[in-house]
């Protein structure tokens, strides 16, 4: 398992240490995950999940906070503050949704929450290639 360790660039005000409201699950991937990915339910294995790969699924999209070897129990946040492995530069308030990349979210790149939005940046990141960015669950009803 590989619980996630300290985190920086984190807003003021907002407690970057502060564990996120979390859920067990079975990792039915077929490979590690890791913390950040981003999973879906699985429909193979009871309370299982398996990495994302459609670009703003709307399945449950959620984060791995606990992460674990195929077949472990993982653990899922599932509201609160937490990483999430993003693909592209990120600013703080930009919406997240998973991308067509197994395991990695990307922004919307909308100033407003489409369908498929599980998240919102609370720190940044510049660099475009996959990293973690520090996230809020989000959730709004109707979607």
């Amino acid at each position: 398992m590989q619980p996630a360790g300290p985190l920086s660039g984190a807003p003021p005000g907002l407690n970057p240490n502060a564990a996120p409201v979390t859920s067990p699950a079975v990792n039915d991937s077929g490979a590690p995950l890791n913390v950040g990915d981003i999973v879906i339910r699985g429909t193979a294995v009871d309370n299982s999940v398996v990495l994302t790969s459609a670009p703003g699924a709307r399945a449950g999209v959620q984060a791995v906070v606990q992460g674990g070897n195929n077949g472990e129990t993982i653990l899922l946040a599932e509201t609160g503050t937490f990483l999430v492995n993003v693909t592209g530069a990120v600013a703080r308030g930009d919406y997240i949704e998973s991308s067509g990349t197994p395991g990695v979210a990307a922004p919307q790149g909308l100033p407003f929450p489409v369908p498929g939005c599980f998240a919102v940046a609370v720190a940044e990141k510049v660099n475009p290639a996959p990293g973690l960015v520090l996230c809020r669950r989000y959730c709004q009803e109707g979607f």
